[in-house]
């Protein structure tokens, strides 16, 4: 399964976002994964870099809204960036 970015005339990369209701929206309206009829048990998904996990979250409750995933599990880089502490749970 793939989870597509949209890009659109304004770019606004997450990292340029200093609010998180800012992020959620823009993970939100930005990320969109394949749509597909299979239902898996698990997916994880691969970012090079987490700061508030607002993408992350987003594109998860889209997988399990559509019941394309029981779980979805995340791996990535985590830091501090942009006052964002260290995502301790997605």
């Amino acid at each position: 399964m793939t989870v597509r970015k949209k890009y659109t005339d304004v770019a606004r990369q997450q990292k340029h976002l200093s609010n998180i209701r800012d992020r959620v929206q823009n993970a939100n309206e930005t990320f969109f994964p394949d749509k597909t009829d299979r239902q898996y048990d698990s997916i994880v998904l691969i970012d090079d870099m987490v700061g508030s996990g607002a993408s992350f979250n987003q594109v998860a409750k889209k997988l399990v809204n559509r019941n394309s995933a029981k779980e979805v599990y995340g791996i990535s880089i985590v830091g501090d960036q942009n006052g964002f502490s260290a995502v301790k749970k997605i």
